[in-house]
């Protein structure tokens, strides 16, 4: 009985141990992929950028045909809550966060955005490296997002524009 209780004891020693504290692992994205730092009033973000030639295909479909699309063409898609726009002004975005939960606690440390131009579809890639960086990010990306019309997302309009709007508020920069 007193060896099961010592026995006890240890392994309890062992499991809330102090385990030796590891130094976080840093990355920097411009060590991982080509871009540039971007600085504006705000300050500094990583902006990395992938361009693929309208020959190229996503799925099925080449970039091309995309491009030769009616602005009508999500009319009855959206049930006529979009008005014409043509895939020229379509902004493509997705969100890469620190969490799930959304509200103020979740950050978007990753916004991509591709869009489609006359020779192909580009993709661009607005990190956040760190905390601080994040209103100079929102500021770079709202100059980009100017030049669209229309946002399409998979997850939109419950969570990447939301989370993207929430964190303009915290930055106080004007939601685009």
């Amino acid at each position: 009985m007193i060896s099961d209780l010592k026995a006890q004891l240890a392994l309890h020693e062992r499991r809330w141990k102090p385990r030796p504290r590891v130094a976080p692992v840093h990355y920097d994205a411009e060590a991982i992929l080509s871009g540039q730092v971007v600085e504006n009033e705000h300050g500094r973000f990583f902006l990395h950028e992938k361009f693929y030639p309208l020959h190229r295909r996503h799925g099925s479909v080449e970039f091309s045909q995309i491009l030769e699309l009616p602005a009508e063409a999500l009319l009855g898609l959206s049930r006529g809550e979009i008005p014409p726009c043509p895939p020229r002004r379509w902004a493509f975005l997705d969100t890469e966060t620190t969490g799930l939960a959304g509200g103020a606690g979740t950050c978007a440390f990753l916004v991509g955005v591709g869009a489609l131009e006359e020779t192909g579809f580009r993709v661009r890639l607005f990190f956040m490296r760190d905390y601080d960086e994040e209103p100079a990010m929102l500021e770079g990306l709202a100059e980009f997002l100017a030049g669209f019309d229309l946002l399409v997302t998979y997850n939109g309009k419950t969570f990447d524009a939301p989370l993207l709007e929430t964190r303009y508020r915290l930055a106080r920069l004007p939601f685009p």
